[in-house]
């Protein structure tokens, strides 16, 4: 993940051990099963946030939106959307 620094004008890198951070586990009430939640960043100006999840096989999210911008970057497995 490169981040503008905008003092310096140059590029600053950050990487993160995924492996060394503890993954929160969580009920989801819409979708009735536990969702594995990292934090990978947060930007407390904006309040943006970067996570990782992790969503058992054969979850459905039902269709929904949402009123800020949403990406999704699928890293094992198949993501069927409508």
């Amino acid at each position: 993940m490169a981040e503008q620094d905008n003092n310096t004008s140059k590029n600053v890198y950050n990487s993160i051990d995924t492996s060394s951070i503890e993954w929160d586990i969580s009920h989801n009430p819409k979708l009735g099963v536990d969702l594995a939640r990292l934090m990978l960043h947060k930007d407390p100006g904006t309040g943006a946030k970067i996570r990782m999840i992790r969503y058992p096989k054969g979850v459905l999210n039902p269709e929904h939106t949402r009123p800020y911008g949403h990406g999704i970057f699928v890293l094992e497995g198949k993501l069927q959307t409508h």
